[in-house]
């Protein structure tokens, strides 16, 4: 059973039904340890470990309960959840009910069936993260359900006599030695993949990207020595940095360790409402200039105003100008009737008189895979109360896709304010919202009078896009090649991530970037480049002239992240990048609900990601919704219907990522 819940401590109401009749009923309520169910929210590090638990992740997590009594600021909730054999019948059958699912380990024992694999492969392809613990004794990569499309694979075994490499991945981590000498075990291979900690024996641990999800594999088995000792029937932790290295092998960010005098806690106040980059999505798209809000300060004047005007105004016109205190019964009625004219008048005149539409899409692509992901935000704003039914269908793709796997739902705000999926529950009678069952429509979707709604709606399908590429690591984290397209459109305010760099558009002599045109060459070595976290984060330097007039000092300085920023193009750059940038630390917003569109573990995973603002016919006029533009194809936006008529936004956006593979150049070197 998969469902999208509304504000995060409302009662879940469970119906068994017969035909149209109730059978039985039974209401769920989530919040304490006492209730039936478990809250989590969209921050939590949700981490599912198949097969033996695994005391590292365990104890993680109870670092993060430790950590945040005293400082909820510096680490997010973790929780790991372990399932057995015979416990996996317990698990979703659903990818959708896999998204909550941040991480997923599977320990070396497990045999996977097809029927589970092919969930996993599905979540992993959606942006999930797996990872593969190893051991002397590994069956896990050769299950049915993982060995026809794992990206890593088992290339023999290997006695390692050194492994303090991990130590440099874990900043401050305690020397990790082997006290034996050696230690026999597998290893592990990833043909597109990177290597993340490398001994003198060979890799330790290696990381290959699926589409837009990771699979991460160590060598090791973390529930064995030099990790775990065994005395008798107890087992303890033996490695103390053994929580830190689970984090770092899941994606989890690391946990800064805490400044003298800052035993404080972060106030909870947010002066700007936004904490998430998911709240500032929504919080663009649901803008439109038609509609002319006044602002909170407005607001609070004109009732300030309004007090004036029934309190001492309106006593010195009947006491003291009129000096009829008893008229105070008619003036006060007039002033409250007048006052409520006046408001439903500035109403009509700010709340909008037609439906208006927004739309944004995100066309995500492997070129090597061929599997595409097409995210579209839709925001219906209704001048009136009015039931929707809502449907979606992908727009343009190729001709030889039959059909498209795609999913409608609304899009929330996690936050714990107004219209936040966290505020506690209110009474909302009659705005039941009916969805079908297989989440590919949404049969009655009601918005009251000047309110608005954004949905969002995610497809998938499989082909190979006319992408062409023959790009190569020169050994450094350069690239070298060429890449182009053959889509009919071209590309604008393009930059190509590898690695710790940014290739950008060649610029002209008036400093214009370049566009890239449908079947133009780009040789990724003669366009301009820099450091990706610079470019991202627009790092300038900035020359004063001194009190001599004969020389300069220098400043450098970065540009800030304005949570209130419209700029979509800004934000879902830094989205698709988000831990480049040093996350939450840079941008002050965390990324719990956009998670998945991170592409920062890929592009240090031997992956190119190409991103940009993508311009064709469809997007200059919003009315030709085209499926075909001479016959070419082209990613495009998806279409939407509501009340069974096709929509035309007046605001469309879209923006494409491609995803690109890159050869390893053999690294040439000489003897010193």
């Amino acid at each position: 059973m998969v469902y999208q819940h509304g504000p995060i401590d409302s009662p879940v109401v469970v119906e068994l039904l017969q035909g149209d009749s109730i059978l039985d009923e039974s209401t769920l309520h989530s919040g304490g340890e006492s209730q039936q169910l478990q809250t989590v929210t969209q921050l939590t590090d949700f981490v599912l470990c198949l097969g033996q638990p695994l005391m590292g992740f365990e104890r993680a997590a109870q670092q993060a309960r430790d950590i945040r009594r005293a400082r909820p600021d510096r680490v997010s909730p973790l929780l790991v959840q372990n399932y057995s054999l015979d416990q996996w019948k317990d698990l979703p059958p659903d990818a959708r009910g896999w998204e909550a699912v941040d991480v997923c380990v599977i320990t070396s024992e497990c045999i996977i069936p097809e029927a589970l694999g092919s969930l996993l492969q599905e979540w992993v392809r959606q942006g999930g993260r797996l990872v593969l613990i190893g051991g002397e004794q590994v069956t896990s990569d050769s299950s049915p359900g993982l060995s026809s499309w794992l990206p890593v694979r088992r290339s023999g075994a290997v006695t390692l006599r050194d492994i303090t490499s991990l130590n440099t991945s874990i900043p401050g981590s305690a020397t990790l030695r082997l006290r034996e000498g050696s230690l026999r075990t597998m290893q592990w291979a990833a043909e597109s993949g990177a290597v993340l900690s490398s001994s003198l024996d060979g890799p330790l641990v290696v990381r290959a990207g699926e589409f837009q999800g990771t699979v991460t594999a160590i060598a090791l088995d973390l529930n064995a020595p030099p990790f775990v000792s065994t005395m008798g029937e107890r087992t303890s932790i033996s490695w103390e940095s053994l929580p830190d290295l689970c984090r770092w092998l899941a994606g989890l960010k690391l946990i800064p360790k805490l400044e003298e005098g800052s035993q404080r806690p972060q106030s909870d106040l947010n002066p700007t409402g936004v904490s998430d980059l998911q709240t500032q999505l929504v919080n663009t798209l649901d803008r439109f200039p038609e509609v002319t809000r006044p602002s909170y300060w407005v607001v609070l004047g004109t009732t300030l105003l309004f007090l004036l005007i029934v309190g001492p105004i309106d006593y010195l016109l009947v006491h003291r100008l009129l000096k009829r205190p008893h008229w105070t019964w008619l003036t006060l009625p007039i002033w409250i009737a007048l006052g409520g004219v006046v408001g439903l008048s500035a109403a009509s005149r700010t709340g909008g008189t037609r439906e208006l539409t927004r739309q944004l899409d995100l066309v995500t692509w492997d070129a090597q895979q061929g599997e595409a992901q097409l995210d579209s935000w839709l925001t219906i704003y209704s001048p009136g109360h009015h039931r929707y039914e809502v449907t979606c269908e992908p727009g343009l793709m190729h001709s030889d896709v039959v059909q498209a796997d795609t999913h409608l739902r609304w899009a929330g705000r996690p936050e714990a304010g107004f219209r936040g999926l966290y505020r506690p529950t209110g009474i909302h009678g009659g705005a039941t919202v009916e969805q079908t069952t297989d989440g590919r429509a949404i049969q009655s979707l009601p918005i009251r009078h000047g309110a608005s709604t954004v949905l969002e709606a995610k497809s998938k399908w499989n082909s190979v896009p006319p992408l062409t590429n023959e790009l190569f690591d020169t050994g450094d984290g350069h690239l070298k090649g060429t890449f182009s397209h053959q889509f009919d459109g071209e590309l604008v305010d393009w930059v190509l991530a590898y690695g710790s760099f940014a290739h950008l558009p060649p610029r002209s002599d008036e400093g214009v970037e370049a566009p890239l045109k449908s079947g133009q060459t780009i040789r990724a070595d003669q366009v301009p480049s820099r450091l990706l976290a610079d470019y991202l984060v627009r790092l300038s330097t900035r020359s004063v002239l001194r009190r001599d007039g004969k020389s300069s000092d220098y400043s450098v300085g970065r540009a800030v992240y304005d949570p209130l920023s419209r700029d979509l193009y800004t934000l879902l750059r830094t989205a698709s990048f988000h831990e480049v940038v040093n996350g939450a630390a840079y941008t002050g917003l965390s990324n719990s609900t956009l998670q998945n569109e991170d592409m920062t573990q890929l592009i240090s995973s031997h992956r190119a990601v190409l991103f940009g603002r993508w311009q064709n016919a469809a997007y200059h006029d919003s009315e030709e919704a085209v499926e075909t533009i001479g016959g070419s194809r082209e990613p495009l936006a998806a279409q939407f219907r509501l009340d069974g008529q096709p929509v035309s936004p007046r605001y469309r956006e879209c923006f494409v990522r491609w995803i690109l593979p890159v050869k390893q150049s053999p690294r040439t070197s000489s003897a010193p």
